[in-house]
């Protein structure tokens, strides 16, 4: 068999020095030529048969034992809500919807209303939400409406008030607003100091 396959390569390669003869081309090669050209064949790829994608649970509403549960209440029933938790709220429909008319404590700083405050009623408190440190603060503020007179409080101070949550249009984007009931004063909160 190796001799078949030897006397094979040897015609093969007599062959082609003949021919490349005949054109005056003249090769040695030190290895024979391949008896049968290497064609292109696609890559072998295997086919897997795809997983039956996971069937969906249909979306459920927001319910307010769902708000409830992520924001505690104080015994009067009002919502314990940061400040960046109420301007969050601004963009989810169905939040607004529940939270609308609702009765919520916070706490924060005051400062100037300086957008729509044609009535002079209107102050803003605001709060700080640290990402990883003080130079990554990033402010929040929510208005106040009064009924009555704008209380007398010094901008910058640190308050706690209890007040109604409403929303409102503001330039085509929903702005939430808390009519005030009461205001207190507080000394500035530390890190320990549960708000």
């Amino acid at each position: 068999m190796k001799r078949f396959a030897q006397s094979l390569k040897s015609a093969f390669l007599l062959t082609t020095v003949a021919l490349a003869g005949e054109h005056g081309q003249v090769q040695t090669a030190a290895h024979p030529l391949p008896l049968i050209p290497p064609t292109a064949l696609p890559p072998v790829t295997t086919v897997q048969a795809a997983a039956p994608a996971p069937a969906l649970a249909p979306e459920r509403a927001l319910t307010l034992a769902d708000l409830k549960a992520q924001f505690p209440q104080n015994i009067d029933g009002h919502f314990l809500m940061e400040v960046p938790s109420i301007v969050n709220t601004s963009t989810d429909r169905e939040a607004q919807k529940l939270l609308a008319g609702q009765h919520v404590v916070t706490t924060g700083q005051l400062m100037a209303e300086t957008g729509d405050n044609a009535s002079g009623k209107s102050l803003r408190i605001a709060q700080s939400q640290f990402q990883c440190c003080s130079s990554h603060a990033r402010q929040f503020s929510v208005a106040l409406q009064f009924a009555g007179a704008v209380p007398a409080m010094t901008e910058g101070a640190w308050v706690r008030l209890t007040g109604t949550l409403v929303y409102r249009d503001d330039g085509g984007k929903t702005a939430p607003v808390i009519v005030v009931k009461q205001l207190v004063e507080i000394s500035k909160p530390t890190a320990a100091t549960p708000r």
